[in-house]
């Protein structure tokens, strides 16, 4: 049998951008879809959607390394940073 080792958890959603935020909104049943009014949206085909709220590119990278990254990258490569940098605690339900 092999073993895995989990040595950090993180999270970028619609309900907060904490494990701990996540993992409440998700027991209290909550939905991170909303309307999406945004101008820079107003193209799509759709209305409603599940944006990321809270995070801030800033907090992760500086303007030049933000412009290299898609959207995406910068969301996962942002919250690896976070893991790296917590210290154990605990995760209560």
């Amino acid at each position: 049998m092999k073993r895995v080792v989990v040595t950090g958890m993180g999270v970028v959603s619609p309900l907060r951008n904490t494990v701990h935020d996540f993992w409440r909104g998700l027991l209290q049943g909550r939905s991170g879809i909303a309307a999406l009014d945004d101008i820079e949206l107003g193209k799509l085909p759709t209305r409603i959607g599940a944006r990321a709220v809270g995070y801030d590119t800033r907090d992760y990278f500086d303007h030049e390394e933000a412009h290299r990254m898609s959207r995406a990258s910068q969301m996962s490569a942002g919250e690896t940073a976070t893991i790296k940098e917590l210290v154990h605690g605990s995760f209560e339900t």
